[in-house]
Formats: structure tokens, C-alpha cells, sequence
């Protein structure tokens, strides 16, 4: 994408709409965060926001581990690419500054082991085609 098409995908007023309701946060933090990482859309779906998304108690820096041995919820088959793709990612001061740790302490206050709890995987895996048009 040109950097005019990221501007306007990404100050869509609705962007702010989405990341405010559960049921459709993942129409802006999904983007946003493969933006920021380049992780694959099912290895940030899969994050547990209780076990994969934390802080480093030694610098403070907030991270997402991406691996397939924490737990997660029901009918989700944690799965990485190759074992090189097992990783911590810092996350970037821009999704800090948008509130994306607000939108994971909710998630996490609700109790949901996966960062999406509106978007269910389809066979274990989460798939942009499968998900299209739902909530």
C-alpha cells in the first residue's frame, strides 16, 4: 500500500469505532498490528492476551510473544510457521499511543484467551476469507 492509502485507511473515523467495541475490534488493531510487526494475521489472532502480550519487568518494554505453547482458548490450534517464528516482537509506540494496552486489559478483564473474541476460528486456524463480512 502507498503511504496515502495507509493515511486513509487508518484515519477513517471509523477506525476509532471499531477499537472502542469488542465485537469489532479486530477491524483496527488486526491491521494495525501486522502493520507494525508483520506478524501473519492467524499468528496475531492466536495471541492469549493474558499469556502473550506482556511486559519485560527488567526494561519495561511491552512485547507479543508469538508461539504455539501457551494456552489458549477452545477450538484454537496454536500453530507457528517454522520454529524461527517463534518470537517476542516489542510493541510499537504508535499502537501504545492509540490504546491498544486499554484494549488488552479489557479483553483480558473479560476473561477471553484469545486477542479477538468476536472473530472464531474456523477449523483451529483464523483465515481472512473465511472471517469477511462477519462482526
Amino acid at each position: 500500500m502507498t503511504p496515502e492509502e495507509l493515511q486513509k485507511l487508518f484515519n477513517n473515523p471509523k477506525m476509532k469505532k471499531f477499537a472502542a467495541n469488542l465485537d469489532a475490534a479486530h477491524y483496527c488493531w488486526l491491521p494495525l498490528i501486522g502493520l507494525y510487526t508483520g506478524a501473519r494475521i492467524n499468528e496475531i489472532c492466536q495471541l492469549n492476551p493474558a499469556e502473550d502480550i506482556k511486559q519485560d519487568s527488567a526494561t519495561g518494554i511491552h512485547y507479543f510473544h508469538f508461539t504455539d505453547e501457551s494456552p489458549s482458548a477452545e477450538g484454537v490450534d496454536k500453530s507457528i510457521k517454522t520454529n524461527s517464528s517463534r518470537r517476542v516482537v516489542p510493541i510499537h509506540s504508535k499502537l501504545i499511543d492509540l490504546g491498544f494496552l486499554d484494549y488488552v486489559e479489557r479483553v483480558k478483564t473479560a476473561g477471553h484467551k484469545i486477542i479477538f473474541p468476536a472473530w472464531e476460528p474456523r477449523n483451529g486456524i483464523f483465515a481472512l476469507v473465511q472471517n469477511i463480512g462477519r462482526k
